[in-house]
């Protein structure tokens, strides 16, 4: 989610999500920007603060929208469902990132498209973590992960 103003936004985030709904709170850059993310064990907010495009990013575009969703992630349990949602697409004719490691965390490996009104949507394999961060991750609602293969392999 982009935001206008961190200043403002980080202590409304809080409130609601961790205050309220019980959402864990991580603090970790992307791409050298600020960004929270709220997280459960099925669902991850991630905010930031907007910002111009550099030279040389990937996808400049998407730095210079405004305030609102940058994209959707939905993630699945292994890279092979990956690698099955780029052949779907490419049948489709839909345009998409290559599905490989991106350098955003150590074996980060997803794809990207855009959904008819060209709403970015980014399909990621799961993360292995290890310690406290693996056992937090195990909880991670069976019947989400499997409906969202599910899904993938029907696209």
């Amino acid at each position: 989610l982009k935001v206008t103003s961190f200043t403002t936004s980080e202590p409304f985030y809080d409130t609601l999500l961790v205050g309220v709904l019980g959402f864990r709170k991580g603090i970790a850059p992307i791409d050298g920007t600020r960004h929270c993310h709220y997280i459960t064990p099925t669902f991850n907010l991630a905010v930031s603060e907007l910002r111009k495009a550099t030279a040389g990013e990937v996808d400049p575009a998407d730095r210079v929208t405004g305030p609102g969703l940058h994209h959707l992630c939905l993630r699945v349990k292994h890279r092979d469902s990956v690698d099955t949602l780029c052949r779907q697409l490419k049948k489709l004719g839909v345009a998409h990132t290559p599905a490989q490691e991106y350098p955003y965390a150590k074996g980060y490996y997803s794809t990207c498209f855009r959904d008819p009104d060209g709403i970015k949507i980014e399909v990621m394999a799961e993360l292995q973590h290890t310690g406290r961060r693996a056992a937090w991750g195990a909880a991670i609602n069976q019947a989400t992960a499997d409906a969202l293969e599910v899904a993938a392999s029907k696209l």
